[in-house]
């Protein structure tokens, strides 16, 4: 019986000094072949490309959007140094906005031509409403305008005793971006404000304006309100 176990032992001993060992895989230590990293580097490319045109979507739209809130904020400005103007009463004729002609119905402020021409110097007095003006950072190029007006036979114009001073009239202010500025020069601008939308370029700002205002204004004999 013990011999039988002994020459069991021996046998178990042979057989696992037969078995060769495993070999680990070497794998997990070896990098990327060229053919995984040309595979990465494509990825990779692909993710750029696809993501590249909605960031440059969102900022172009966002220089538009506050280009925008510029073109307002000056438009508002115009309205507010002539809303003083008329306050203090003794303004010139000539210091208002210059009245828009050729229109069949000139009551009709917003049918006027979008400007054809720009002062030549900043600051600036346009004498025409055709002649447009640049803003203070020249950024902006700006047309201001107003309807004939009523004015009172008692009340002179104080540059023109001749002339009576205008009362009540209606003004219209609007803002193109400079970039409009070849195109008005052509006589090819248009009067509808640009819309605000997603875009990937400036080609509505080269030919619309911005920001579009009216307001009226009136005063009294002895008051002064707008």
């Amino acid at each position: 019986m013990l011999h039988r176990l002994i020459i069991q032992t021996v046998r178990g001993a042979k057989s696992f000094s037969s078995k060769k060992p495993k070999k680990y895989s070497k794998r997990s230590e070896e990098g990327l072949t060229i053919l995984e990293s040309l595979v990465g580097i494509l990825v990779i490319t692909l993710v750029l490309a696809a993501s590249t045109p909605p960031i440059l979507m969102a900022a172009a739209t966002r220089v538009q959007n506050k280009r925008a809130e510029q073109a307002i904020l000056i438009a508002q400005q115009e309205v507010d140094r002539v809303r003083l103007l008329v306050e203090q009463g003794d303004y010139r004729n000539d210091e208002l906005p210059p009245p828009i002609s050729g229109l069949t119905n000139p009551n009709r402020i917003s049918d006027m031509f979008p400007p054809t021409s720009i002062c030549s110097t900043t600051p600036c007095t346009p004498t025409q409403p055709s002649q447009a003006k640049r803003s203070e950072d020249e950024n902006f190029i700006v047309q201001i305008f107003r309807d004939p007006g009523v004015s009172d036979p008692q009340i002179r114009d104080l540059s023109t005793p001749s002339q009576a001073q205008i009362l009540a009239f209606r003004m219209g202010v609007r803002v193109y971006s400079k970039a409009a500025e070849p195109k008005l020069l052509s006589g090819q601008l248009m009067t509808d404000t640009a819309p605000l939308r997603v875009t990937d370029s400036i080609a509505q700002q080269t030919e619309r304006p911005l920001a579009v205002l009216y307001a009226d204004f009136a005063r009294g004999r002895f008051n002064t309100f707008a």
